[in-house]
């Protein structure tokens, strides 16, 4: 699934340097132990538009996440909460900071990695990322890897007709392969009164796009 993803995308890179924040005070929402996420999936075009399965299917029934745990203090974190899915074993680990960043980690051998929604919007950090070696078809490779990261700013995103304000934040990797730059841009829209993300797009170096949206919660 997405989220899935969203852990292994993000987890290899070191944890964000440190930057100045809004001086806005930051309301803190952790879901409560029971509440259910269902996050649903499907393929858009560089317009926007929604493409058929029988062109583009993403192979990804809806995915259901349960909240187990919520505002313990794990790996050196406070404001955590823990998700269990219902059609996979992963776990995912979610810290609130106080300053607004969200941070994820996957499951005890991973490592803390942040999303910093707390940051001004129209600040950017760009990071230059430990290189991708190893061997394909044969053939090595070394592939650099930078990442520019900026939150944009207010938006609103939908969950079942209701309208929410969200903090939308970029991510946006590039590496160069082949002496061509590949990159993998991704979108979150993340609501700070739900204490979640109502949507994410990703894509950008291709012709479609795989988009994640929150369907139901309660």
């Amino acid at each position: 699934m997405i989220y899935r993803y969203l852990v292994i995308f993000f987890l290899p890179g070191a944890l964000f340097a440190q930057r100045p924040h809004s001086k806005d005070k930051t309301k803190i929402v952790l879901p409560k132990v029971g509440t259910m996420f269902v996050n649903t999936y499907y393929v858009t075009d560089s317009t926007g538009a929604l493409v058929p399965k029988s062109i583009s299917d993403p192979g990804m029934g809806d995915d259901t996440l349960y909240i187990v745990q919520s505002g313990v203090r794990l790996y050196g974190r406070p404001n955590c909460i823990v998700i269990a899915a219902k059609s996979h074993p992963d776990t995912i680990l979610e810290s609130y900071a106080n300053n607004g960043d969200l941070y994820m980690r996957g499951g005890h051998d991973a490592e803390w990695s942040s999303l910093p929604f707390g940051m001004a919007p129209g600040k950017k950090i760009v990071q230059q990322l430990d290189a991708d070696s190893g061997t394909l078809l044969g053939k090595s490779y070394h592939t650099p890897h930078n990442r520019t990261i900026e939150v944009i700013g207010h938006d609103t995103a939908s969950v079942g007709g209701k309208v929410y304000d969200c903090l939308k934040l970029l991510v946006d990797d590039i590496r160069l392969y082949d002496e061509k730059n590949w990159e993998q841009g991704t979108l979150f829209w993340y609501s700070p009164d739900l204490g979640y993300f109502v949507r994410l797009n990703m894509g950008w170096n291709g012709k479609y796009f795989l988009n994640q949206q929150l369907k139901i919660w309660r």
